[in-house]
């Protein structure tokens, strides 16, 4: 189906224009060297306020798994009401052309023939 002074708050980043708080901080970003940057920590609470993430550990491997963002979350959660709210009549008659639809974007973005995507059942 990505700082300031005052830091952002939770509820920004719950909005759908939350991912703006963390291109606005990479903007910020005092130069071109990732060293430098990799250090700022107001950048990085930036980035962090965009997850949920347990205050009861350090979670140092995103490799096994890599949490969502909120905005990512929050949108998936839509999108399964969404769907839910049209039961069958969603499956019948709007699935197959959004799939189509989303195939079309990957593939525009990726240079892959739309032919050779799939997106699921398709």
């Amino acid at each position: 189906m990505a700082v300031t002074a005052a830091a952002p708050t939770l509820l920004s980043f719950t909005k759908k224009d939350g991912i703006e708080e963390i291109q606005k901080a990479s903007l910020k970003l005092k130069n071109d060297n990732p060293i430098d940057n990799a250090a700022d920590e107001d950048f990085w609470y930036t980035v962090q306020q965009a997850y949920h993430l347990s205050p009861d550990y350090v979670n140092p491997d995103n490799g096994f798994y890599c949490p969502t963002p909120h905005i990512v979350t929050e949108a998936l959660c839509e999108r399964i009401k969404e769907v839910n709210s049209q039961t069958s009549y969603y499956m019948r008659c709007r699935d197959d052309a959004e799939q189509l639809e989303i195939r079309k974007k990957i593939a525009e973005f990726s240079g892959v023939p739309v032919e050779e995507l799939s997106t699921g059942c398709l």
